[in-house]
């Protein structure tokens, strides 16, 4: 049963260098790609949360009732959605940042802002120290492990 009150995440998505991409193949190619990654994360998420559009290549997937184990696998998941999309041999990577939370209340307003801006806080530590990948923003005193070396701040990283 769905319950937006218990085990919640919010995931913050981009396609790394999509500005990049689109100076390349022109808005047509970059719409065809929205297009496509959008379909992807509607298909994995369906049943486990909702996919927006925020700006421009940034998306954000609500998740509610999965453990951290489970939003940290379907995270690795999103990690491969593009690795079989090529446009000219270009290689297209993705960024995430998420945040997970045992008891957000995500039907309060700010208690929902909160957790996207933590999110996006990983989504900025993703692009300054990895270029691409996934970091989950979590409480500095949960305990932190990692398959890469780790930042010793409020982030852990999730290898990609």
């Amino acid at each position: 049963m769905y319950n937006p009150q218990r085990q919640y995440a919010v995931l913050v998505i981009d396609i790394n260098l999509f500005n990049t991409f689109v100076d390349s193949f022109g808005h047509d190619e970059g719409n065809v790609l929205l297009k496509y990654f959008a379909a992807l994360l509607k298909q994995l998420f369906q049943e486990y949360g909702v996919v927006l559009r925020q700006r421009d290549d940034i998306f954000i997937a609500l998740l509610a009732n999965r453990s951290r184990e489970e939003v940290n696998h379907l995270t690795q998941q999103v990690l491969t959605l593009l690795d079989c999309y090529r446009c000219n041999k270009t290689e297209l990577r993705l960024n995430i940042g998420w945040y997970y939370s045992d008891n957000l209340d995500v039907t309060r307003a700010n208690e929902l802002d909160f957790a996207v801006m933590r999110a996006n806080q990983a989504l900025s530590q993703v692009k300054e120290f990895l270029g691409c990948g996934a970091i989950q923003y979590t409480h500095s005193d949960e305990s932190v492990t990692s398959l890469r070396p780790q930042f010793y701040d409020d982030y852990h990283l999730i290898s990609q």
